[in-house]
């Protein structure tokens, strides 16, 4: 291997997380969800880039409140239904070796009021 990239396979260290190396699958929307709910497809799709060595995926936003709702029909984090299958997920990605976080958060003023029909949330008027 060249030494111009000797750490990129090496194991990192993050918190209480080890990856076996460096790579970083980004986190991203997939549209694979089910019923609302992560599925089969997204089963498939995160176990596939484990089996391919990737070392940590972060797995695309969840949103934390009703009022961060997109257009998109897809369980918020606060729905206990979406548990059994982010655990399957994760189960199969750790099964092949890399590592999981899931991407958390709220889209506070960049959200439209169109889909929730609720005021915007956001620290200030500005952010």
């Amino acid at each position: 291997m060249s030494q111009q990239f000797k750490n990129l396979f090496s194991p990192l260290r993050i918190g209480s997380i080890e990856a076996r190396n460096r790579t970083v699958f980004l986190p991203h929307g997939t549209r694979f969800e089910e019923n609302g709910l992560p599925g089969e497809r997204e089963l498939y799709y995160y176990t596939e880039r484990a089996k391919g060595g990737v070392g940590l995926i972060i797995r695309g936003i969840l949103r934390v409140h009703p009022t961060s709702k997109s257009g998109e029909e897809v369980a918020l984090g606060t729905d206990k239904r979406i548990i059994p299958d982010l655990r399957r997920i994760a189960d199969s990605v750790h099964e092949h070796g890399a590592r999981m976080v899931l991407q958390i958060g709220h889209q506070g003023r960049a959200m439209s009021t169109m889909f929730s029909r609720l005021p915007l949330w956001a620290p200030s008027p500005h952010a």
